[in-house]
């Protein structure tokens, strides 16, 4: 898992296929993704998520809020999405 900053880790992807939404999966690879940056020494972790009604209602359902100001060194890369962050 990318370390954005010192005790920020970043959640760079996570794409579940048509097949496995609604599975469990996704929820418990971002629990495990939440755990190993913990056990990193992380306290946050971020994640640009695409900006679809899905995508933001996972992330939302799972912890993650909006964030009021997103990182520029992301904001850079993904200007479109929605930057969302979690205390670990």
């Amino acid at each position: 898992m990318p370390h954005i900053r010192p005790g920020i880790a970043q959640l760079a992807y996570l794409h579940g296929s048509q097949d496995f939404r609604s599975a469990g999966s996704g929820t418990r690879l971002t629990v495990e993704l939440e755990l190993l940056a913990r056990s990193a020494g992380d306290t946050e972790i971020v994640v640009t998520a695409t900006p679809s009604e899905n995508t933001v209602l996972f992330y939302l359902g799972r912890g993650y809020r909006p964030m009021a100001q997103p990182l520029p060194e992301l904001l850079e890369l993904e200007p479109e999405d929605i930057h969302m962050q979690k205390a670990i």
